[in-house]
């Protein structure tokens, strides 16, 4: 068995979120009815508008199906948790962020992945990240991650336009590549187009996008991808091809992009002095985590505090 997520504390509102006054749970901001009971919210956003706090900065996750965004949650929970500074916290802000968790940590202390994700309309996840600094100035930062399955950013069609809001309501984005993903997906059309929309919506004088952006390379732990963790701008380039990455250049402001950033979720196996990952296939085809009580993470938390909160 896994070791038991501790409980989170309390669940409190935030810029991006309102309480219902029912069941207490956080929907966020604009929500019509209640996620988990279905009470009315318009009346309390009304009567707490006028006590809203000042925003902090958003961060998005999105990227196509494979590239282990839910996994990519409850192990970065899990290592910020571990961290032996204690310098940070990264709690669930809301019902479903909570969920999240608690569904993970049933599935991995079985040693399987999170199943993709099967919805076609998106659950929203906000987390809040506090940066525990001298003299109580912390510093704060929320993510919103709309969970839809990875294929709506492959075909978007008739959910276009809800992705594009969202996307374009992040201060940051942290873009997951899969280093399994075709060079001819149909996520780098999709990648195209995200360029042009945020172009005209969040841009400078120079038609600039102002949003920070990191693309973070997963699966490292995989023997044919563990070489790529020392360069993973090299494999980025090769999987989203020369024409894509000089538009991602041109199209973010000076400075406002970074593609130097890999990951691995489940880490390497421990007890092993050859590399090899902590994840594998049993006997039955299917994927399985070998060690669930001592992952060790590699450059879950890099793209977030040395990029995206920097």
């Amino acid at each position: 068995m896994a070791n038991p997520v501790p409980a989170p504390p309390p669940i409190t509102p935030s810029s991006t979120s309102i309480a219902c006054t029912f069941c207490r749970t956080l929907n966020p901001v604009g929500t019509a009815f209640c996620s988990s009971c279905g009470a009315d919210l318009t009346q309390a956003a009304a009567s707490s508008a006028s006590a809203v706090p000042a925003p902090v900065p958003a961060i998005g996750i999105w990227g196509p199906r494979s590239s282990g965004k839910t996994m990519y949650l409850y192990a970065l929970y899990r290592h910020i948790l571990g961290l032996p500074m204690k310098n940070w916290e990264m709690s669930p802000e809301n019902g479903d962020a909570l969920n999240l968790l608690k569904t993970a940590e049933r599935d991995i202390a079985e040693h399987r992945f999170p199943p993709p994700t099967p919805r076609s309309v998106p659950v929203t996840y906000l987390f809040k990240f506090t940066k525990r600094e001298p003299r109580g100035l912390d510093r704060e930062f929320m993510m919103e991650v709309m969970d839809w399955p990875g294929e709506i950013y492959e075909e978007p069609k008739e959910h276009y336009d809800e992705l594009m809001k969202y996307l374009k309501r992040c201060t940051g984005l942290l873009c997951l590549i899969d280093p399994d993903q075709p060079s001819d997906d149909k996520f780098t059309a999709f990648l195209g187009n995200l360029l042009y929309d945020l172009q005209f919506a969040n841009r400078d004088q120079q038609k600039r996008i102002l949003q920070k952006m990191a693309f973070c390379l997963s699966k490292i732990d995989e023997r044919q991808h563990q070489h790529k963790r020392y360069a993973p701008n090299n494999a980025i380039h090769e999987i989203l091809g020369d024409f894509l990455i000089e538009r991602v250049r041109d199209a973010c402001a000076p400075g406002m992009v970074s593609f130097d950033f890999a990951c691995s979720a489940v880490g390497m196996h421990p007890g092993h002095n050859s590399p090899r990952s902590n994840a594998g296939i049993d006997f039955a085809g299917k994927a399985i985590i070998y060690d669930v009580k001592n992952m060790k993470p590699i450059g879950l938390f890099d793209p977030l505090e040395k990029w995206l909160f920097a």
